[in-house]
Formats: C-alpha cells, sequence, structure tokens
C-alpha cells in the first residue's frame, strides 16, 4: 500500500470558519503547504471533539496500569500515537488568558505519554516523535509580547520532551486595539503564514 507524509492539524480554534482569525491564519498556512509540498497528506483533529477528559486520578491509573503491562495500543493512547506518526505538524489556537483554551492543554497532556512520544534516557527526557518541525499559530485583540506564554510552553515542550528540532511560533496581534485596521494586520499574518508554511525546515 502507496504511503503518504502526513501533516497533522491540530485545530484548537474554537470558533468556527470564517469567523476564527486563527482558522484564517491556518487556512493560508494550509493552503501554501499544499501547494509546495504536495505529497503530503493533511489531517485535522478538533481536540474540542475527541472528548479527552483531563487526567484526573482514575485517567492516571488507568493510564499506569496499561503501560506497566505494555499496552501502548489501547485507545487510550491513540491520540498520542497519532501525534508521534506525523511527519509534520501545525497547531492553531486563539491567545486567551495569557496562552491558548484548556483543551488544547488537555489534548497535549494526553499525547505525552513515556513510550509513545518521549521516553527517558539517563535520567533525561528524549523525544520519540517522527516530525523533525513544528508550527503553532495564534491571533490575539490585545499586546502579546512579554506575555505569549502559550507559543513558550508549546515550543518548549515539543522540542525538549518530544524531541521535535524545529518549532517556530507566529502570532499576530494588536487586532482589537483603538483604530486597528483588522483586514491589513490579517493580510499580512496571513502573508507571513503562508511563508512559514513554505519555509525550510533546519535539521
Amino acid at each position: 500500500m502507496e504511503s503518504y507524509p502526513v501533516l497533522l492539524f491540530v485545530d484548537a480554534t474554537v470558533r468556527p470558519a470564517g469567523i476564527s482569525r486563527t482558522g484564517r491564519l491556518c487556512r493560508s498556512y494550509l493552503d501554501a503547504f499544499s501547494r509546495s509540498h504536495p505529497e503530503y497528506r493533511i489531517t485535522r483533529i478538533q481536540p474540542d471533539k475527541m472528548n479527552l477528559s483531563p487526567k484526573h486520578l482514575s485517567v492516571l491509573e488507568e493510564e499506569t496500569a496499561l503501560l506497566a503491562a505494555g499496552r501502548t495500543d489501547h485507545p487510550m493512547f491513540e491520540a498520542a500515537r497519532q501525534f508521534a506518526a506525523a511527519d509534520r505538524i501545525l497547531i492553531g489556537a486563539p491567545y486567551w488568558d495569557f496562552s491558548f483554551p484548556a483543551v488544547l492543554k488537555i489534548y497535549l497532556e494526553r499525547i505525552c505519554v513515556s513510550g509513545i512520544t518521549f521516553t527517558y534516557e539517563q535520567d533525561r527526557p528524549a523525544g520519540l516523535c517522527r516530525a523533525r518541525r513544528l508550527d503553532y499559530l495564534t491571533t490575539c485583540g490585545g499586546f502579546v509580547t512579554g506575555f505569549d506564554l502559550g507559543s513558550v510552553y508549546i515550543t518548549k515542550m515539543c522540542s525538549t520532551l518530544l524531541g521535535i528540532p524545529d518549532c517556530r511560533s507566529l502570532v499576530v496581534d494588536k487586532l482589537d486595539t483603538m483604530y486597528a485596521d483588522i483586514e491589513t494586520i490579517m493580510q499580512e499574518g496571513c502573508r507571513r503564514a503562508a511563508e512559514l508554511a513554505t519555509s525550510e525546515t533546519v535539521q
């Protein structure tokens, strides 16, 4: 069976298409990526529709028992396996409360599984993810500079823990500030998103 490289699009934009400004950035990115990488298949997932519960005690106990039994094939770890197998990853999420929506944090917690997306070597984390590149896109109504904890969290976690060497972020902000020319800002943001999609990956 013929195999295709996969770009995994983690769509945490929450608001519907046509309303979400982060979603508009993502569409520009994906359109440009598809043109420059026609060999890729794009797989879109929406964490808010995956019924993922936070890692409360019963979830932790079940996860621990399954991993101790070597059951990494269990459905509980489907999201982690999918993330680990992707060849490239795009995450899109709005800027909420200094970071991103809680549903994305839950998704990230559920994909961080020892033995699937990372392991430990000499007491240090070593990533197991196939992807060499991850891009994170977000939009904000106000000013982000100095307060973009979401981009920092995702790029540091994915590079340090999950082993994805080239992690980048694009923030388009000031969209709801006084006298903001929203369309001009968004057009420039979409241009930058398309440029990011086609930029070379650092190996």
